[in-house]
Protein backbone atom coordinates (compact mmCIF):
# COMPACT_ATOMS: atom_id res chain seq x y z
CA UNK A 1 0.00 0.00 0.00
CA UNK A 2 1.32 3.61 -0.56
CA UNK A 3 3.51 5.05 2.16
CA UNK A 4 3.38 8.24 4.12
CA UNK A 5 5.30 10.58 2.19
CA UNK A 6 5.15 8.80 -1.23
CA UNK A 7 5.07 11.00 -3.74
CA UNK A 8 5.05 8.63 -7.11
CA UNK A 9 2.12 8.48 -9.24
CA UNK A 10 -0.88 6.61 -8.84
CA UNK A 11 -0.89 3.44 -10.49
CA UNK A 12 -3.64 2.40 -13.41
CA UNK A 13 -6.39 0.91 -11.32
CA UNK A 14 -6.34 -2.36 -12.87
CA UNK A 15 -3.03 -2.36 -12.22
CA UNK A 16 -4.03 -1.25 -8.67
CA UNK A 17 -6.39 -4.24 -8.16
CA UNK A 18 -3.83 -7.26 -10.11
CA UNK A 19 -1.10 -6.08 -7.31
CA UNK A 20 -3.73 -6.06 -4.13
CA UNK A 21 -4.91 -9.10 -5.41
CA UNK A 22 -1.73 -10.79 -5.76
CA UNK A 23 -0.07 -9.01 -2.20
CA UNK A 24 -3.38 -10.72 -0.47
CA UNK A 25 -2.72 -14.07 -2.33
CA UNK A 26 1.14 -14.15 -1.17
CA UNK A 27 -0.05 -13.32 2.32
CA UNK A 28 -2.58 -16.11 2.15
CA UNK A 29 -0.03 -18.47 0.92
CA UNK A 30 3.05 -17.36 3.41
CA UNK A 31 0.32 -18.19 6.42
CA UNK A 32 -0.62 -21.67 5.02
CA UNK A 33 3.25 -22.09 4.70
CA UNK A 34 3.94 -22.37 0.99
CA UNK A 35 6.76 -19.89 0.90
CA UNK A 36 7.24 -20.87 -3.06
CA UNK A 37 4.00 -19.83 -4.09
CA UNK A 38 3.68 -16.94 -1.57
CA UNK A 39 7.24 -15.90 -3.28
CA UNK A 40 5.86 -16.38 -6.68
CA UNK A 41 2.79 -14.05 -5.93
CA UNK A 42 5.33 -11.00 -3.97
CA UNK A 43 7.47 -11.30 -7.48
CA UNK A 44 4.39 -10.52 -9.73
CA UNK A 45 3.69 -8.08 -7.40
CA UNK A 46 6.88 -6.01 -7.89
CA UNK A 47 6.67 -6.46 -11.31
CA UNK A 48 3.62 -4.74 -11.34
CA UNK A 49 4.85 -2.40 -9.35
CA UNK A 50 7.80 -1.13 -10.80
CA UNK A 51 5.68 -0.97 -14.11
CA UNK A 52 3.67 1.22 -12.18
CA UNK A 53 6.57 3.67 -10.94
CA UNK A 54 4.68 3.77 -7.58
CA UNK A 55 7.33 3.98 -5.07
CA UNK A 56 5.30 2.74 -2.38
CA UNK A 57 3.45 -0.40 -3.97
CA UNK A 58 7.12 -1.08 -4.66
CA UNK A 59 8.30 -0.94 -1.41
CA UNK A 60 5.28 -3.16 -0.10
CA UNK A 61 6.43 -5.81 -2.82
CA UNK A 62 10.13 -5.72 -1.29
CA UNK A 63 9.41 -6.18 1.83
CA UNK A 64 7.04 -8.72 1.36
CA UNK A 65 9.57 -10.41 -0.33
CA UNK A 66 11.91 -9.87 2.11
CA UNK A 67 9.75 -11.72 4.79
CA UNK A 68 9.79 -14.90 2.83
CA UNK A 69 13.66 -14.38 3.09
CA UNK A 70 14.17 -14.26 6.13
CA UNK A 71 11.60 -16.94 7.23
CA UNK A 72 13.65 -19.30 5.67
CA UNK A 73 17.07 -17.73 7.12
CA UNK A 74 18.26 -16.65 3.73
CA UNK A 75 19.46 -13.64 5.79
CA UNK A 76 21.99 -12.49 2.79
CA UNK A 77 18.96 -12.70 0.47
CA UNK A 78 16.59 -10.28 2.87
CA UNK A 79 19.67 -8.34 3.54
CA UNK A 80 19.92 -7.30 0.17
CA UNK A 81 15.95 -6.79 -0.55
CA UNK A 82 15.65 -4.61 2.58
CA UNK A 83 18.27 -2.82 1.71
CA UNK A 84 16.55 -2.00 -2.16
CA UNK A 85 13.12 -0.98 -0.07
CA UNK A 86 15.40 1.32 2.09
CA UNK A 87 16.62 3.20 -0.60
CA UNK A 88 13.38 3.71 -1.99
CA UNK A 89 11.67 5.02 1.07
CA UNK A 90 14.72 7.31 2.02
CA UNK A 91 14.06 8.62 -1.65
CA UNK A 92 10.17 8.85 -0.91
CA UNK A 93 10.47 10.29 2.25
CA UNK A 94 8.22 7.97 4.35
CA UNK A 95 9.67 8.05 7.82
CA UNK A 96 7.67 4.86 8.30
CA UNK A 97 8.63 2.55 5.75
CA UNK A 98 12.58 3.85 6.39
CA UNK A 99 11.85 2.64 10.21
CA UNK A 100 10.45 -0.86 9.33
CA UNK A 101 13.02 -1.50 6.48
CA UNK A 102 15.77 -0.09 9.01
CA UNK A 103 14.62 -2.37 11.86
CA UNK A 104 14.22 -5.55 9.27
CA UNK A 105 17.86 -4.84 8.23
CA UNK A 106 19.01 -4.96 11.92
CA UNK A 107 17.47 -8.56 12.02
CA UNK A 108 19.14 -9.65 9.26
CA UNK A 109 22.73 -8.05 10.30
CA UNK A 110 21.98 -9.33 13.87
CA UNK A 111 21.34 -13.16 12.37
CA UNK A 112 24.06 -12.88 9.79
CA UNK A 113 26.72 -11.82 13.15
CA UNK A 114 26.92 -8.40 12.72
CA UNK A 115 25.65 -7.43 15.83
CA UNK A 116 27.04 -3.74 16.07
CA UNK A 117 25.57 -3.29 12.65
CA UNK A 118 22.17 -4.46 13.80
CA UNK A 119 22.54 -1.90 17.03
CA UNK A 120 23.05 0.68 14.77
CA UNK A 121 20.18 0.22 12.57
CA UNK A 122 17.79 -0.55 15.57
CA UNK A 123 18.54 2.73 16.94
CA UNK A 124 17.94 4.62 13.88
CA UNK A 125 14.67 2.84 13.15
CA UNK A 126 13.71 3.33 17.02
CA UNK A 127 14.21 6.61 16.68
CA UNK A 128 11.51 7.20 14.06
CA UNK A 129 9.33 5.43 15.81
CA UNK A 130 9.52 7.23 19.06
CA UNK A 131 9.61 10.89 16.51
CA UNK A 132 6.12 8.98 15.12
CA UNK A 133 4.96 8.26 18.61
CA UNK A 134 4.28 4.38 16.94
CA UNK A 135 3.89 2.59 20.59
CA UNK A 136 3.09 -0.91 19.10
CA UNK A 137 6.38 -1.09 16.88
CA UNK A 138 8.41 1.07 19.14
CA UNK A 139 7.68 -1.96 22.19
CA UNK A 140 9.77 -4.08 19.28
CA UNK A 141 12.24 -1.55 18.59
CA UNK A 142 12.99 -1.53 22.39
CA UNK A 143 12.90 -5.21 23.10
CA UNK A 144 14.98 -6.34 19.83
CA UNK A 145 17.79 -3.58 21.72
CA UNK A 146 17.51 -4.62 25.47
CA UNK A 147 18.47 -8.25 23.88
CA UNK A 148 21.21 -7.53 21.48
CA UNK A 149 22.80 -5.23 24.12
CA UNK A 150 22.81 -8.00 26.62
CA UNK A 151 24.27 -10.14 23.82
CA UNK A 152 27.00 -7.36 23.33
CA UNK A 153 27.71 -7.30 27.22
CA UNK A 154 26.14 -3.73 27.34
CA UNK A 155 23.72 -4.49 30.67
CA UNK A 156 22.75 -0.63 31.55
CA UNK A 157 21.84 -0.26 28.32
CA UNK A 158 19.91 -3.49 28.07
CA UNK A 159 17.79 -3.11 31.54
CA UNK A 160 17.18 1.06 30.30
CA UNK A 161 15.65 -0.80 27.14
CA UNK A 162 14.16 -3.83 28.54
CA UNK A 163 12.17 -2.24 31.22
CA UNK A 164 10.89 0.49 28.61
CA UNK A 165 9.71 -2.81 26.73
CA UNK A 166 7.83 -3.89 29.52
CA UNK A 167 6.21 -0.74 30.50
CA UNK A 168 4.92 0.50 26.61
CA UNK A 169 3.85 -3.54 26.14
CA UNK A 170 1.57 -3.61 28.89
CA UNK A 171 0.31 0.02 28.03
CA UNK A 172 -0.43 -1.23 24.38
CA UNK A 173 -1.48 -4.33 25.51
CA UNK A 174 1.08 -6.73 24.01
CA UNK A 175 1.32 -9.44 26.50
CA UNK A 176 3.62 -11.75 24.80
CA UNK A 177 6.15 -9.29 23.96
CA UNK A 178 5.81 -7.95 27.97
CA UNK A 179 6.47 -11.52 29.21
CA UNK A 180 9.75 -11.70 26.63
CA UNK A 181 11.07 -8.50 28.48
CA UNK A 182 10.03 -9.92 31.84
CA UNK A 183 12.08 -12.82 31.29
CA UNK A 184 15.37 -11.28 30.01
CA UNK A 185 15.05 -8.88 32.76
CA UNK A 186 14.75 -11.51 35.11
CA UNK A 187 17.77 -13.19 34.00
CA UNK A 188 19.54 -9.91 33.84
CA UNK A 189 19.00 -9.22 37.37
CA UNK A 190 19.91 -12.85 38.39
CA UNK A 191 23.28 -12.20 36.91
CA UNK A 192 23.79 -8.73 38.70
CA UNK A 193 22.61 -11.07 42.64
CA UNK A 194 19.35 -8.59 42.07
CA UNK A 195 17.31 -11.36 43.28
CA UNK A 196 14.66 -8.93 44.74
CA UNK A 197 14.01 -7.50 41.51
CA UNK A 198 14.89 -10.68 39.75
CA UNK A 199 11.86 -12.47 41.60
CA UNK A 200 9.69 -9.68 40.38
CA UNK A 201 10.00 -10.50 36.74
CA UNK A 202 10.28 -13.98 37.36
CA UNK A 203 6.42 -13.69 38.59
CA UNK A 204 5.71 -11.81 35.34
CA UNK A 205 7.77 -13.62 33.24
CA UNK A 206 5.32 -17.18 35.12
CA UNK A 207 2.16 -14.79 34.53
Amino acid sequence: QPQAGDTSPEPDEPELAARTVLNALGNVYRKLGDTEKARERFERALVIAERSRHTGLTIGALVNLAEIEAGEKRWPEALALNRRALALAREAGSRDSIAVCLNNIGDALRESGDLEGALSHYRESMRLFEEMKARPRLVVSYLSLGQLSVRTGRDAEAETYLRKAFDLAGEVAEANLRKDAAGELAALYERRGDFRSAYRYRGEWDA
